[in-house]
């Protein structure tokens, strides 16, 4: 009976531990991951592995990972290309998944170069002479560290935290998004993502998303633009359509009076909005003016999950006596509380 109970008690625990590891994982925001690790810039604060565990419990509040080398990072891999801000770079072992060999190491990913396979990482230790100080690195290649190692080595990607908002409150860094058709961007001390349109098709894109769509019904933005046009885009992509196309596109009016506006765009209309979303670009405007004066800012971007729905009000039929030539009126009054 006590063996019973025993067994029990551990298939408990091992329910709770479950429940806590989701519940951790799921309050933890890669935004906060990497700026928490950016914080610790300079500062002596223990080896690779003992920082990035840190990080992450810190930014979620309590314990998400354990003191494990790779085991603790369950199963959260990812693929190289879809790695962006906050998210877990680590060179390990490839059968001794606990042991240490020279060359291994762990840094949470600021950028991604997906051309060369080069990374700007923040990470602790990682010096010839052992100092836990903590720096930002650029142009970072994990696989050639991993490939020029005498050791049986390899490099793994993690994603611990949700990638559903950003608000560029870290300068120089777009948390992910590149721009397009665009003479310059910058992010600013004051928490800006500002971009100078050039004149045709400019937009801001992001990939890597793994995000699903029935948790996140609208993106909304605060956005302000000073382009000529206020005829606004949404692309998107998902697992199982990938790439940016027409048939994954939803239209907007974007506010170009260049005054800040919130907007919220509903995507669960669009019949493709399904499975996971891989992707997202915002076209704030189908041109640009050549004399830079049309600068386009973001003061945050989020996917968010709203009850509000587009819906039609009322609608009125005219109708009388018809002739050959005449036209059947159908007018509906629509009350859309979305940019869209």
């Amino acid at each position: 009976m006590n063996e019973m109970k025993n067994i029990a008690l551990i298939a408990t625990v091992v329910i709770i531990a479950t429940i806590l590891m989701t519940l951790t994982v799921s309050a933890v925001s890669n935004k906060d991951i990497s700026s928490t690790a950016i914080s610790y810039k300079g500062q002596a604060i223990c080896q690779c592995k003992c920082f990035v565990q840190k990080v992450v419990n810190e930014a979620a509040g309590f314990s998400v990972l354990s003191t494990g080398y790779t085991g603790c990072y369950g199963d959260t891999e990812i693929q190289s290309n879809q790695a962006m801000w906050g998210d877990i770079i680590q060179i390990s072992h490839n059968t001794d998944l606990e042991g240490f060999y020279k060359g291994m190491h762990t840094a949470i990913v600021l950028e991604n170069d997906k051309d060369s396979n080069n990374f700007k990482v923040v990470d602790s230790n990682y010096n010839i002479v052992p100092d836990n100080i903590v720096r930002i690195r650029d142009n970072w290649n994990p696989f050639d560290d991993a490939t020029g190692s005498q050791y049986d080595l390899s490099v793994h990607f993690y994603r611990l935290g949700t990638t559903t908002h950003w608000d560029f409150n870290i300068p120089t860094y777009t948390q992910g998004w590149e721009d397009h058709n665009c003479a310059a961007y910058s992010v600013e001390a004051d928490g800006k993502y500002r971009i100078d349109p050039q004149q045709n098709d400019p937009w801001i894109q992001i990939d890597g998303l793994l995000v699903e769509a029935n948790k996140y019904n609208a993106l909304k933005m605060n956005v302000a633009s000073n382009c000529p046009d206020g005829n606004g885009r949404i692309y998107f992509t998902t697992a199982s359509s990938p790439g940016f196309n027409d048939n994954k596109m939803i239209e907007f009016n974007v506010d170009n009076s260049g005054n800040w506006k919130d907007h919220t765009i509903y995507m669960a209309n669009h019949d493709l909005w399904q499975g996971t979303i891989t992707g997202l670009r915002i076209d704030p405007a189908e041109s640009g003016r050549i004399s830079g004066v049309d600068t386009v800012g973001f003061d945050w971007i989020r996917m968010i999950a709203t009850s509000e729905k587009p819906y039609i009000a009322s609608n009125e039929l005219n109708f009388g006596i018809f002739y050959p030539g005449d036209v059947i009126t159908f007018k509906y009054y629509i009350h859309n509380p979305f940019a869209n």
